[in-house]
């Protein structure tokens, strides 16, 4: 049983008050430490130049006070007491509907230091809005579906006839091979010692289906992400747009990818490569754009100025100087797509990311590790072999 000021209702105010007030002095005592430089670089810089502000304005304090005055009483209020949960603040409602007496306090929790109030009464009529949706746009396109589910699954097909149909004695000779010619004797060594884990710990076999299934999903984004990149380093204004969908696809959680790949294609291997490449397109569109607008103007001009078309600009010009950037972009997609190999295996996915599911689902902390390390190994290998890809001489 609980015991102290956690467990008494009536201390627990007192507990959070001290907490913050501790909180605040350590804050103001780290502020106090960085800005006493900040202030004395300010100040030096105004005795060179006395039109660099001074720091000093009573607009500036009389804002403060406004700030401290108006929040403050507030947070030490929320302080010391304890937030009424959304069941209480739905009862409190329901009893002021009625006609009967609910007390100043109570309501002033409930509309201030509780739930927002009308958040609950908006969240389930659009969600069931957006389930509606989903489910005509299920019904409605199901043919458009089926045709991009076919698509990827002969992708997905002919890199599985590559990596886990061929033996695995010409698979590891390829993969040693292709690492030596691309990123040198070094790297050729450590992907032979990766691949003998993988082969030892009896990983083989969905180390390459995990690789078809990366490999899958990074061609999608190449494909989508490269003409997507030029498309937007053309035009301003396109990217103005594109940039906020970018955003969002980079901070969600890797979960929520997983709701309209199962919605709109079921479970497998399709959706969770669906899933992948939603989650790992935006790094290659922006460097792609990133590499295009960083070539030099002076050089467009040259060539522009030798006759070159817009097309010969762009394949002859600022794709070789963007290659760089692209090929850090590509770098960046494969390694987000194998941080998807185990939420991917939540809808039948499979790869290594089963053997790490399945190891939390049974406690299996040593098959977990094990897997979490051959991951790790099939990320560096290929790592390591696109760095040397971007090398000109690995010899």
């Amino acid at each position: 049983m609980a015991r102290g000021l956690f467990a008494d209702p009536d201390k627990s105010g007192e507990f959070n008050l001290l907490w913050g007030i501790g909180v605040f002095i350590c804050g103001r005592l780290l502020t106090a430490r960085f800005a006493d430089q900040l202030y004395y670089k300010q100040y030096q810089n105004w005795r060179i130049n006395r039109a660099v502000n001074a720091g000093i304005s009573s607009a500036r304090v009389q804002m403060g006070i406004a700030l401290i005055l108006a929040i403050g009483p507030m947070l030490i209020y929320r302080a010391t007491q304890v937030a009424p949960t959304l069941r209480e603040c739905r009862r409190m409602w329901r009893a002021m509907g009625r006609g009967d007496e609910v007390g100043a306090v109570d309501r002033f929790n409930c509309w201030v230091i509780g739930e927002v109030p009308i958040g609950k009464n908006i969240q389930q009529p659009v969600a069931g809005g957006i389930n509606d949706l989903i489910d005509w746009m299920t019904i409605t396109f199901v043919t458009f579906f089926d045709a991009i589910t076919i698509g990827i699954r002969g992708v997905l097909n002919l890199l599985e006839l590559i990596f886990v149909g061929t033996p695995w004695p010409v698979m590891a000779f390829m993969l040693i091979l292709i690492a030596w010619r691309t990123a040198g004797k070094n790297v050729a060594i450590f992907t032979a010692l990766a691949l003998f884990y993988l082969g030892m710990f009896g990983f083989w076999q969905k180390a390459m289906s995990t690789l078809s299934l990366v490999g899958a999903a990074t061609l999608i984004c190449v494909l989508l992400g490269v003409p997507i990149g030029i498309w937007c380093a053309k035009s301003p204004r396109i990217y103005a747009f594109i940039r906020p969908v970018l955003d969002i696809m980079q901070t969600l959680p890797s979960f929520v990818y997983l709701i309209p790949a199962i919605a709109f294609f079921g479970v497998g291997k399709p959706p969770g490569i669906l899933a992948t490449v939603i989650f790992a397109l935006p790094p290659m569109v922006r460097l792609t754009v990133l590499g295009i607008t960083q070539v030099p103007e002076s050089v467009k001009e040259a060539a522009l100025a030798f006759g070159a078309t817009p097309r010969q600009l762009l394949w002859k010009v600022e794709l070789p100087l963007a290659v760089t950037s692209i090929m850090t972009g590509i770098n960046q997609t494969i390694m987000m797509s194998l941080s998807m190999v185990v939420v991917a295996a939540l809808i039948a996915a499979k790869g290594l990311g089963e053997d790490v599911l399945f190891a939390l689902q049974h406690v299996e902390h040593g098959l977990g590790l094990l897997a979490g390390a051959a991951i790790a190994l099939c990320a560096m290998i290929m790592d390591r072999i696109v760095q040397g890809a971007r090398k000109p001489d690995n010899s």
